[in-house]
């Protein structure tokens, strides 16, 4: 179990990479327990990712029953929470950064708490004016930018490399949310 103690400081380290400062890096316990505990993260946030869902299905209505839709997102996003740090152990050792691979994925968790903390208001507005769904890009964008920033400076990788990690996570979030729409949307 993760303490509030821990929660706290490791969401203001969050917040500081927010601001572009590296120091949010020594706001993250990156021993082995805390790489861990760092996935409570996902714990922080289900219920927003709850919300986002329903915010989703407002705006695009699927077909599935409750049941299939809870188990379908519910699938989803323990694997959004896991495929990205699996593949990052091949690709933190095949950039020679795999020294680097825990700080990165406990600073990737918790700063995922501030993605969506960001997120959901915007999708919040954009459900209830359609007219403002533009700010979801600009929102994505946001985010994109800010999680490329966690990973150039946590992995101490380029620019480009960081831009390149972040479009396949990108690119593995879409496969993951087509694969789960299409089981949204089979009889």
């Amino acid at each position: 179990m993760i303490s509030a103690r821990e929660t706290a400081f490791a969401l203001s380290g969050a917040l500081r990479l927010a601001r572009m400062d590296p120091g949010g890096l020594g706001h993250f316990d990156t021993s082995i327990a805390g790489f861990w505990r760092s996935f409570y993260a996902a714990v922080v946030v289900a219920p927003a990712y709850v919300l986002l869902i329903a915010f989703d299905a407002a705006l695009r209505p699927v077909g599935a029953g409750p049941m299939r839709w809870v188990l379908v997102d519910g699938i989803a996003y323990v694997i959004e929470w896991t495929a990205y740090p699996l593949a990052m152990v091949y690709i933190t050792r095949w950039l020679a950064c795999g020294d680097n691979y825990i700080r990165y994925i406990v600073a990737h968790n918790w700063a995922n708490v501030l993605g969506i903390a960001l997120f959901l208001p915007v999708a919040a507005i954009a459900v209830l004016n359609p007219a403002m769904a533009g700010l979801l890009y600009l929102a994505m964008i946001a985010v994109f930018v800010y999680q490329w920033y966690v990973a150039r400076t946590a992995l101490e990788i380029t620019g480009g490399e960081a831009a390149v990690l972040m479009v396949f996570n990108l690119v593995l979030s879409f496969f993951i949310s087509v694969v789960g729409g299409v089981m949204l949307h089979r009889s």
